[in-house]
């Protein structure tokens, strides 16, 4: 009877690893969570923790010359993000994907054309719901930015317009 007992338990414990690693659907953090890191990761110009957001399959197709670009951008500032609150959708034909779209906080850049060391804050909520949506992905029981795609009744990155001069630029 401890026998089993043991077994059992080794059991349970092994079935709740599986579903707590992503077995089920079940992720360990958040969409939300996941784009909070990654502004995060840019007010404390931490470029490992911006990287760590990113989809393994996508941070594997940036250069080291572009990495490096990256690392030295978010060392000399440029963004930084306050109060930011978002709310996430997940896509209801597919669970594995959703789409965060900021709904508060500020945002203060370097404006184009500026003097350096000037700078504009900005509301969240001025900016087209397009530019503050960023997409996310499940891989391998875990949420990641994508980087690249979005849901397939959004449109393509080709059909949003730029951002006008001056606006920050967000990860589409």
């Amino acid at each position: 009877m401890k026998k089993f007992t043991v077994v059992m338990c080794v059991f349970l414990l092994t079935a709740g690893m599986l579903v707590a690693v992503g077995c089920g659907g079940v992720a360990e953090n958040t969409p939300e969570q996941v784009a909070q890191e990654f502004f995060d990761s840019i007010n404390n110009k931490n470029v490992d923790s911006y990287f760590s957001c990113i989809l393994p399959d996508q941070l594997g197709e940036i250069t080291q010359e572009q990495r490096d670009d990256m690392r030295q951008q978010m060392e000399e500032g440029g963004q930084s993000y306050e109060g930011l609150t978002m709310k996430a959708e997940i896509n209801s034909d597919n669970k594995d994907q959703a789409k965060v779209i900021l709904t508060g906080g500020k945002i203060t850049f370097e404006a184009s054309g500026s003097e350096p060391g000037q700078s504009q804050t900005v509301d969240i909520t001025e900016l087209p719901e397009e530019r503050r949506t960023i997409y996310c992905l499940i891989h391998k029981g875990r949420w990641y930015l994508d980087m690249q795609t979005g849901f397939s009744e959004e449109p393509t990155p080709e059909q949003v317009p730029p951002p006008e001069p001056g606006q920050p630029v967000l990860p589409q």
